[in-house]
């Protein structure tokens, strides 16, 4: 069976490596989510509106600083992504040990104020236009969730190295410690505590959540023995600013969510009174927006380290078949997911005491049916941040339902009374992604345009196109042979004939020694796929070689001369000019670079 040169299956790797994390992806966004949601659920069923409105006000407050702090964790993945991308170890290793510190003395900072300035932010956040009542809760919630900052700060880098190396399920694991011990201990504060204070049961219950998430994250780590030591480093001030400008697209959307969140609060508050009954219904609906946005995040997570992958190796049609790949398997899924969601959502109503309430109803309907639209918008945002276009990652992240939602809230509240809110967490998006496209119509003067121009991807990427496609099954059968084809396709080229022949000897040495390796092969055509990407510009030749299975390195023991298995492989890196391996993100990556300029 000959190697498919179709270009368009180049593809069929990067949808078969989403589809291979969807899983761990969908349980960590699921467990994310609920790490998010669960104080306002215990506060609607243990404490009642009143309790509900005290952490709607508390939660943004304290959630601002730990965004911040997440601005640094997210920063320090991105740098970890590009490096791995790169093989460069010594960068990896300073990007995770210099992370590592600052987030951890970061966070006991951020600690210490959020608690020192609890009330003044309560009251910056909404409490001026509340009762007396819901304030004083409020302050009690902030400074025993202040904790929580510097206890995330611990675990938080180890986290993302997970997430870089393809553990997704390691962090799903932290996450769901995180809620399970969230949800007993605040059940235990909260029976145990009299009345006035029964709402620091839920800070303390935060607290202790992200004291045993952190404690998992660094015994897995541990557990991996992903080389990586913690060896103090101490970040340059490049470095920082590397990492906070990395990071803060993400973070800067979250920080400035919650300064919405105050703007929020007050309109709703002086518009529906100030007993907190309005403010817990939006609550309600802004549970069931982040329960519907749970596929959504699961796609980011799953498609983010293609992109920083892809765009690290100057790939442009994985970059864009990932985009495209992320958002036809996330449509799918988000709308499946949103179906069965407002099936269930009675369940959430009644956790909050609000079953039969049609404000509510209506909101819910309203809400999911927008989804389609905050997928584009947060596979765009994970894209943007991806690529180090940080400027339209803040835009993207940050114009929706930062600066559009609460126009439309000021608004619409006067023309549709409790709708026009619902109808403005729906609409923010697409205004958002109408507006763009329209400016960059007018910029391009084309009605169609083209999908580079729209991802600004720099000329770098945007002109490395490849020459040499392939996808391959695991198997003998379709290796065999591969090396004359890969030089049929240099025939036309202005290649010398040593760059035709050491391209040739690369490319089927390293696929047969891959899937030669034990557990590697598959009889048939089954899951797992290989394929070949071939780069050529003035100077050198550089070829992709990717292979989503467990970890082997083909380059391994190739400088024992006794190994007559890699007498192959051994050739190849004498004539190459390098040739250099990775394992990221559940895939073995070899880079094979020949530079022109070589001699016969």
């Amino acid at each position: 069976m000959e190697a498919s040169l179709d270009v368009t299956k180049n593809s069929k790797l990067l949808r078969r490596n989403i589809i291979q994390m969807l899983p761990a992806c969908f349980s960590l966004s699921m467990v994310y989510v609920l790490m998010i949601m669960i104080d306002s659920l215990l506060a609607g069923k243990f404490t009642g509106t009143t309790g509900v409105a005290a952490v709607s006000i508390g939660a943004p407050a304290y959630l601002i600083f730990l965004s911040f702090l997440n601005a640094i964790i997210h920063g320090t993945e991105l740098r970890m992504t590009w490096r791995l991308g790169r093989n460069d170890k010594e960068g990896l290793q300073r990007a995770f040990a210099g992370g590592v510190y600052f987030t951890m003395v970061t966070g006991i900072l951020l600690s210490v104020f959020v608690f020192f300035i609890a009330r003044p932010l309560v009251m910056i956040f909404g409490g001026s236009k509340s009762s007396e009542e819901i304030v004083n809760l409020a302050v009690l919630y902030i400074k025993c969730c202040a904790w929580c900052i510097s206890i995330q700060g611990i675990g938080g880098v180890f986290r993302s190295l997970f997430s870089v190396m393809g553990f997704q399920r390691d962090r799903m694991i932290t996450n769901l410690a995180n809620v399970i011990t969230n949800i007993i201990f605040s059940i235990l504060f909260i029976n145990l505590l009299p009345a006035p204070i029964k709402l620091m049961g839920l800070g303390l219950g935060s607290a202790c959540a992200s004291a045993v998430d952190s404690a998992i994250a660094i015994i897995l780590y541990k557990k991996h023995k992903f080389g990586l030591s913690l060896k103090p480093v101490l970040l340059k001030p490049a470095e920082i600013l590397d990492t906070m400008k990395s990071g803060c697209p993400s973070s800067l959307d979250n920080i400035l969510d919650c300064i919405v969140s105050s703007i929020i609060n007050r309109l709703v508050l002086g518009a529906f009174g100030s007993d907190g009954v309005m403010l817990s219904m939006v609550t309600v609906i802004n549970n069931i927006r982040k329960l519907g946005r749970m596929p959504i995040q699961c796609m980011g997570y799953a498609a983010s380290p293609l992109y920083g992958i892809a765009y690290s190796a100057r790939d442009k049609g994985s970059l864009i078949d990932s985009l495209k790949e992320s958002f036809k398997i996330g449509l799918l899924i988000t709308v499946i997911w949103e179906v069965i969601l407002y099936i269930l959502s009675p369940i959430v109503f009644s956790v909050f005491n609000m079953s039969g309430n049609a404000i509510v109803q209506r909101g819910t309907v309203i809400v999911l049916a927008s989804m389609p639209i905050v997928l584009i918008v947060y596979l765009l945002v994970s894209f943007f941040e991806s690529t180090k276009r940080f400027g339209l990652s803040i835009y993207m992240a940050s114009a929706p339902d930062s600066l559009v939602y609460p126009i439309l809230v000021a608004l619409l509240i006067p023309l549709l009374k409790s709708d026009g809110i619902w109808y403005a967490m729906a609409l923010n998006g697409i205004i958002v992604l109408l507006i763009s496209y329209l400016i960059m119509m007018l910029v391009t003067k084309k009605v169609r345009v083209p999908a580079e121009t729209l991802l600004f991807l720099d000329s770098s990427v945007k002109n490395a196109n490849a020459i040499c496609e392939m996808t391959i099954h695991n198997t003998l059968e379709e290796a065999t042979g591969i090396s004359k084809r890969v030089q049929e396709f240099f025939k036309d080229k202005n290649v010398s004939e040593r760059i035709q022949m050491v391209s040739a000897l690369a490319v089927e040495e390293i696929i047969v020694d891959m899937i030669k390796h034990p557990g590697m092969e598959e009889k048939r055509e089954g899951k797992r796929v290989m394929d070949v990407k071939i780069f050529e510009d003035d100077e050198n030749v550089q070829i992709l070689i990717r292979n989503i299975a467990p970890l082997y390195n083909p380059l391994a023991n190739s400088d024992d001369k006794e190994n007559e298995t890699k007498d192959g492989i051994r050739l190849a890196q004498l004539l190459a000019t390098d040739i250099s391996y990775s394992y990221v993100y559940k895939m073995n990556v070899v880079n094979v670079l020949l530079n022109k300029g070589i001699s016969e």
